[in-house]
């Protein structure tokens, strides 16, 4: 046991609050063993609910970004690829790039549409007015 170990350990005994005696030493040692299991149990369950919170944030971005998430899994040994992935994304500054993206497929989303039914009108207008107009069925 290293100085450090033995100096937590007896750091331990003292926050027990109990005198150490020969009579008391195995119920004291008992006291420090169980807190000792306590803060593994609350350790061990913390480390779990981190693991589940970096899973669910693998699972988010691969259902946000699924062109991108291509081959990995929202498991946490797949970290060093979400990662990499990340790494390439600063490299690259892409997150600078995303905004005005979303706004010129907007923009040409809408011109496109607005084309289409332009498009549409005129050719019902037309349809109309062969099946309406009189100088037509001459």
């Amino acid at each position: 046991m290293t100085s450090v170990e033995q100096a937590q350990l007896d750091e331990r005994y003292v926050r027990t609050k109990r005198t150490i005696t020969v009579e008391s030493l195995d119920a004291v040692t008992l006291d420090v063993h169980k807190e000792l299991i306590r803060e593994k149990e609350r350790q061990t369950e913390a480390i779990t609910d981190l693991r589940n919170s970096i899973e669910r944030r693998f699972a988010d971005f691969m259902r946000e970004w699924p062109a991108e998430s291509g081959g990995l899994d929202a498991a946490l040994p797949s970290a060093p690829d979400f990662f990499a992935k990340l790494k390439r994304l600063e490299t690259d500054n892409l997150p600078a790039f995303e905004e005005p993206f979303r706004r010129l497929l907007r923009e040409q989303s809408d011109q496109n549409l607005t084309k289409i039914h332009v498009d549409g009108v005129s050719l019902l207008i037309r349809d109309d007015l062969r099946i309406d107009s009189p100088f037509l069925h001459q």
